[in-house]
């Protein structure tokens, strides 16, 4: 299980799901390494809508994303769990370059050594 945030943002997500390595696909550009996702939870923290970020905010509410996925695809017939596939073509230790399925590239920057969630209590909501 891997934790991706956005940090530094006006709110950080922060996406709990497995990642597993998958084979090249022998697309043209350099492919340093090829992830299937599946997500599992999903959190959003210091949200910028005041009321909603006080219920957000609370360590205990998670979306279990993966269990709502299953449910789903158990009751609706045309539904089938996404599972992108990302395309690291790019990574170093301040920075790691992916592309998506659609080829978008997402730029991703280390902005600290630390793995602890950010502690938003002392950040204003703002509303944009």
């Amino acid at each position: 299980s891997y934790r991706f945030g956005r940090e530094g943002s006006s709110n950080d997500g922060v996406d709990e799901s497995d990642v597993e390595d998958i084979q090249s696909s022998g697309r043209r550009r350099k492919v340093v390494a090829e992830w299937d996702l599946y997500m599992d939870t999903v959190q959003i923290k210091g949200s910028n809508i005041p009321l909603l970020r006080n219920l957000l905010d609370n360590p205990n509410l998670r979306l279990k994303s993966r269990d709502l996925s299953n449910l789903l695809e158990q009751s609706v017939d045309s539904y089938t769990t996404p599972r992108p596939k990302l395309y690291t073509t790019y990574v170093d230790d301040g920075m790691r370059i992916v592309r998506d399925e659609d080829d978008h590239v997402f730029i991703y920057g280390r902005v600290s050594e630390s793995e602890e969630e950010s502690d938003y209590k002392g950040v204003m909501a703002d509303l944009g």
